[in-house]
Protein backbone atom coordinates (compact mmCIF):
# COMPACT_ATOMS: atom_id res chain seq x y z
CA UNK A 1 0.00 0.00 0.00
CA UNK A 2 1.71 3.69 -1.40
CA UNK A 3 1.58 6.69 1.51
CA UNK A 4 -0.38 8.10 -0.30
CA UNK A 5 -3.67 5.69 -0.17
CA UNK A 6 -2.67 5.02 3.21
CA UNK A 7 -2.90 8.30 3.96
CA UNK A 8 -6.21 8.82 2.31
CA UNK A 9 -7.71 6.08 3.95
CA UNK A 10 -6.69 7.45 7.09
CA UNK A 11 -8.25 11.12 6.45
CA UNK A 12 -11.57 9.49 5.17
CA UNK A 13 -11.78 7.25 8.51
CA UNK A 14 -11.32 10.91 10.12
CA UNK A 15 -13.69 12.31 8.18
CA UNK A 16 -16.45 9.61 8.97
CA UNK A 17 -15.40 9.56 13.11
CA UNK A 18 -15.72 13.25 12.60
CA UNK A 19 -19.28 12.76 11.32
CA UNK A 20 -20.59 10.41 13.77
CA UNK A 21 -19.10 12.50 17.01
CA UNK A 22 -21.43 15.58 15.52
CA UNK A 23 -24.86 13.53 15.27
CA UNK A 24 -23.94 12.15 18.05
CA UNK A 25 -22.66 15.17 20.09
CA UNK A 26 -25.93 17.06 19.40
CA UNK A 27 -28.37 14.15 20.06
CA UNK A 28 -26.41 14.33 23.73
CA UNK A 29 -27.31 17.74 24.36
CA UNK A 30 -24.78 19.55 22.71
CA UNK A 31 -22.28 22.39 25.01
CA UNK A 32 -24.68 21.44 27.93
CA UNK A 33 -23.80 17.64 28.54
CA UNK A 34 -21.27 17.39 30.98
CA UNK A 35 -20.35 13.89 29.17
CA UNK A 36 -19.93 15.54 25.76
CA UNK A 37 -17.59 18.39 27.88
CA UNK A 38 -15.62 15.20 29.45
CA UNK A 39 -15.33 13.01 26.42
CA UNK A 40 -13.81 16.31 24.34
CA UNK A 41 -11.61 16.95 27.10
CA UNK A 42 -10.31 13.50 26.60
CA UNK A 43 -10.20 13.78 23.38
CA UNK A 44 -7.61 16.58 23.32
CA UNK A 45 -5.62 15.33 26.30
CA UNK A 46 -5.26 11.65 24.25
CA UNK A 47 -4.41 14.21 20.80
CA UNK A 48 -1.82 16.17 22.68
CA UNK A 49 -0.38 12.99 23.85
CA UNK A 50 -0.37 11.74 20.68
CA UNK A 51 1.45 14.63 19.45
CA UNK A 52 4.16 14.51 22.26
CA UNK A 53 5.19 10.89 21.82
CA UNK A 54 5.97 11.25 18.52
CA UNK A 55 7.90 14.39 18.53
CA UNK A 56 6.11 16.96 17.15
CA UNK A 57 5.08 19.51 19.65
CA UNK A 58 8.53 21.87 20.27
CA UNK A 59 11.05 20.38 22.55
CA UNK A 60 12.87 22.07 25.53
CA UNK A 61 16.46 23.17 23.82
CA UNK A 62 19.22 21.96 25.83
CA UNK A 63 21.59 23.79 23.44
CA UNK A 64 24.76 25.56 25.81
CA UNK A 65 23.70 23.87 28.72
CA UNK A 66 25.85 21.86 31.18
CA UNK A 67 25.10 17.86 31.34
CA UNK A 68 26.88 16.03 33.41
CA UNK A 69 26.51 11.55 33.22
CA UNK A 70 27.42 9.28 35.84
CA UNK A 71 28.48 6.07 34.53
CA UNK A 72 29.01 7.16 30.57
CA UNK A 73 32.14 4.71 30.09
CA UNK A 74 30.03 2.47 28.57
CA UNK A 75 26.05 1.22 27.41
CA UNK A 76 23.36 3.94 27.80
CA UNK A 77 25.36 6.01 29.83
CA UNK A 78 27.71 6.91 26.93
CA UNK A 79 24.49 7.02 23.86
CA UNK A 80 23.33 9.53 26.06
CA UNK A 81 26.57 11.58 26.15
CA UNK A 82 26.97 11.50 22.42
CA UNK A 83 23.09 12.55 21.60
CA UNK A 84 23.32 15.34 23.90
CA UNK A 85 26.24 17.09 22.13
CA UNK A 86 24.62 16.52 19.24
CA UNK A 87 22.01 18.37 20.36
CA UNK A 88 24.48 21.36 21.18
CA UNK A 89 25.55 20.80 24.94
CA UNK A 90 28.34 20.78 27.09
CA UNK A 91 29.07 17.26 28.11
CA UNK A 92 30.83 16.02 31.55
CA UNK A 93 31.16 12.32 30.61
CA UNK A 94 32.16 10.70 34.22
CA UNK A 95 32.64 6.99 35.30
CA UNK A 96 34.84 4.28 37.42
CA UNK A 97 37.18 3.66 34.43
CA UNK A 98 39.24 6.70 33.00
CA UNK A 99 39.81 4.91 29.87
CA UNK A 100 36.36 3.75 29.49
CA UNK A 101 35.14 7.60 29.86
CA UNK A 102 37.65 8.50 27.32
CA UNK A 103 36.75 5.84 24.65
CA UNK A 104 33.35 7.46 25.19
CA UNK A 105 34.84 11.01 24.56
CA UNK A 106 37.10 9.45 21.43
CA UNK A 107 34.00 7.81 19.64
CA UNK A 108 32.16 11.24 20.62
CA UNK A 109 34.61 13.30 19.06
CA UNK A 110 34.93 11.04 15.63
CA UNK A 111 31.20 11.29 15.57
CA UNK A 112 30.05 14.62 15.91
CA UNK A 113 33.64 16.46 15.52
CA UNK A 114 33.38 17.85 18.87
CA UNK A 115 35.88 18.59 21.23
CA UNK A 116 35.86 21.36 23.46
CA UNK A 117 32.45 20.85 24.64
CA UNK A 118 33.73 17.32 25.95
CA UNK A 119 35.31 16.78 29.36
CA UNK A 120 36.17 12.98 30.17
CA UNK A 121 36.75 12.76 33.73
CA UNK A 122 37.45 9.78 36.69
CA UNK A 123 34.59 9.09 38.91
CA UNK A 124 33.57 6.28 41.73
CA UNK A 125 30.26 7.14 43.06
CA UNK A 126 30.97 5.90 46.26
CA UNK A 127 33.34 8.07 47.20
CA UNK A 128 31.62 11.42 48.76
CA UNK A 129 34.90 13.56 48.75
CA UNK A 130 35.73 12.43 45.09
CA UNK A 131 31.54 13.37 44.11
CA UNK A 132 32.41 16.65 45.45
CA UNK A 133 35.62 17.37 43.76
CA UNK A 134 34.77 16.07 40.00
CA UNK A 135 31.81 18.13 40.28
CA UNK A 136 34.14 21.48 41.01
CA UNK A 137 35.50 20.27 38.28
CA UNK A 138 32.96 20.11 36.13
CA UNK A 139 31.51 23.54 36.55
CA UNK A 140 35.15 25.04 36.66
CA UNK A 141 35.38 24.05 33.19
CA UNK A 142 31.75 24.09 32.17
CA UNK A 143 29.82 26.39 34.56
CA UNK A 144 27.11 25.00 36.96
CA UNK A 145 25.79 21.71 35.93
CA UNK A 146 22.07 22.18 34.28
CA UNK A 147 21.45 18.83 33.67
CA UNK A 148 22.62 15.88 36.48
CA UNK A 149 21.79 12.54 34.95
CA UNK A 150 22.28 9.71 37.59
CA UNK A 151 23.28 6.98 35.20
CA UNK A 152 25.87 4.62 36.96
CA UNK A 153 24.77 1.23 38.17
CA UNK A 154 25.70 -2.04 39.16
CA UNK A 155 23.37 -5.63 39.38
CA UNK A 156 24.29 -8.84 41.07
CA UNK A 157 21.59 -11.22 40.27
CA UNK A 158 21.86 -13.53 42.69
CA UNK A 159 19.05 -15.41 44.75
CA UNK A 160 18.51 -13.13 47.93
CA UNK A 161 20.28 -16.42 50.17
CA UNK A 162 22.91 -16.24 47.76
CA UNK A 163 23.88 -12.18 47.78
CA UNK A 164 27.76 -10.96 48.64
CA UNK A 165 26.86 -8.85 51.40
CA UNK A 166 29.67 -6.45 50.71
CA UNK A 167 28.17 -5.97 46.84
CA UNK A 168 25.08 -5.45 48.47
CA UNK A 169 26.25 -2.24 50.16
CA UNK A 170 28.29 -1.49 46.81
CA UNK A 171 25.01 -1.75 44.76
CA UNK A 172 22.54 0.60 47.25
CA UNK A 173 25.69 3.17 47.42
CA UNK A 174 25.82 3.10 43.42
CA UNK A 175 22.19 2.90 42.81
CA UNK A 176 20.31 5.17 45.12
CA UNK A 177 23.18 6.62 47.93
CA UNK A 178 25.06 8.41 45.20
CA UNK A 179 22.43 10.43 44.26
CA UNK A 180 21.66 11.77 47.12
CA UNK A 181 25.22 13.43 47.10
CA UNK A 182 25.51 14.30 43.45
CA UNK A 183 21.93 16.13 43.60
CA UNK A 184 23.19 18.32 46.67
CA UNK A 185 26.58 19.11 45.03
CA UNK A 186 24.58 20.52 41.99
CA UNK A 187 21.25 21.24 43.64
CA UNK A 188 22.07 24.71 45.59
CA UNK A 189 23.42 26.75 42.51
CA UNK A 190 20.30 25.38 40.71
CA UNK A 191 17.75 26.61 43.56
CA UNK A 192 19.82 30.05 43.32
CA UNK A 193 19.02 30.38 39.55
CA UNK A 194 15.82 28.61 40.02
CA UNK A 195 16.18 26.09 36.74
CA UNK A 196 17.88 22.75 36.38
CA UNK A 197 17.26 19.28 35.20
CA UNK A 198 17.78 16.00 37.37
CA UNK A 199 17.17 12.64 35.93
CA UNK A 200 17.11 9.26 37.63
CA UNK A 201 18.28 6.18 35.30
CA UNK A 202 16.00 4.31 37.72
CA UNK A 203 14.49 0.60 36.27
CA UNK A 204 10.97 -1.63 35.88
CA UNK A 205 12.92 -3.27 39.03
CA UNK A 206 12.42 0.15 40.79
CA UNK A 207 8.44 -0.36 40.10
CA UNK A 208 7.55 -4.02 40.45
CA UNK A 209 10.12 -6.70 42.58
CA UNK A 210 11.86 -9.32 40.52
CA UNK A 211 12.90 -12.61 41.79
CA UNK A 212 16.57 -12.71 42.03
CA UNK A 213 16.98 -9.18 41.77
CA UNK A 214 16.54 -8.01 45.49
CA UNK A 215 19.03 -5.79 46.40
CA UNK A 216 19.07 -4.18 43.15
CA UNK A 217 14.83 -3.21 43.23
CA UNK A 218 15.50 -2.51 46.94
CA UNK A 219 17.62 0.51 45.27
CA UNK A 220 16.02 1.06 42.24
CA UNK A 221 12.82 1.65 44.53
CA UNK A 222 14.83 4.03 46.89
CA UNK A 223 15.95 5.77 43.86
CA UNK A 224 12.49 6.19 42.30
CA UNK A 225 11.34 7.18 46.02
CA UNK A 226 14.04 9.96 46.16
CA UNK A 227 13.33 11.60 42.75
CA UNK A 228 9.71 11.58 43.51
CA UNK A 229 10.20 13.43 47.25
CA UNK A 230 12.63 15.90 45.75
CA UNK A 231 9.82 16.83 43.36
CA UNK A 232 7.34 17.91 45.55
CA UNK A 233 9.87 19.23 48.14
CA UNK A 234 11.04 21.32 45.15
CA UNK A 235 7.35 22.10 44.06
CA UNK A 236 6.67 23.08 47.90
CA UNK A 237 9.32 25.68 47.61
CA UNK A 238 7.94 27.07 44.52
CA UNK A 239 11.55 26.38 42.52
CA UNK A 240 11.40 25.68 38.54
CA UNK A 241 13.48 22.41 38.51
CA UNK A 242 12.48 19.29 37.16
CA UNK A 243 12.69 15.74 37.87
CA UNK A 244 12.71 12.89 35.71
CA UNK A 245 12.71 9.12 36.49
CA UNK A 246 13.07 6.97 33.27
CA UNK A 247 11.93 3.10 34.34
CA UNK A 248 13.28 1.13 31.22
CA UNK A 249 13.56 -2.63 30.68
CA UNK A 250 16.75 -4.15 31.20
CA UNK A 251 19.51 -3.45 28.83
CA UNK A 252 21.22 -5.13 27.00
CA UNK A 253 24.79 -3.98 27.81
CA UNK A 254 26.67 -6.72 29.74
CA UNK A 255 24.89 -5.25 32.79
CA UNK A 256 22.37 -7.98 32.60
CA UNK A 257 24.51 -10.63 30.78
CA UNK A 258 22.91 -14.12 30.67
CA UNK A 259 19.00 -12.71 32.20
CA UNK A 260 16.33 -14.45 30.52
CA UNK A 261 13.65 -12.45 29.03
CA UNK A 262 10.43 -13.30 27.08
CA UNK A 263 9.21 -13.03 23.29
CA UNK A 264 7.29 -10.33 24.45
CA UNK A 265 9.60 -8.17 26.70
CA UNK A 266 12.98 -8.68 25.31
CA UNK A 267 16.32 -7.17 26.58
CA UNK A 268 16.65 -3.53 24.95
CA UNK A 269 19.90 -2.42 22.95
CA UNK A 270 21.99 0.23 24.63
Amino acid sequence: MSDETRREQIMNFIARYLLIFKYNFKQRGGWSSKRNISFILLLLWAFYTWMRERGFLPKKSVRGKHVFITGAGTGLGSLLALRFVELGAKVTVSGLLLKDVNDTRRMIKEKTGADLTVMAVELDVCDRKMITNVIKKATDQFGDVDILINNAGVVQGKAFMDLNENFVSKTLQINAESHFWLIRDVLGPMMQRNSGQIVSIASIAGLAGTAGMTDYCASKFAAYGLNEALRVEMKLLKKNIGFTTICPFYFNSGLFEGAKCSIFFPLLDA
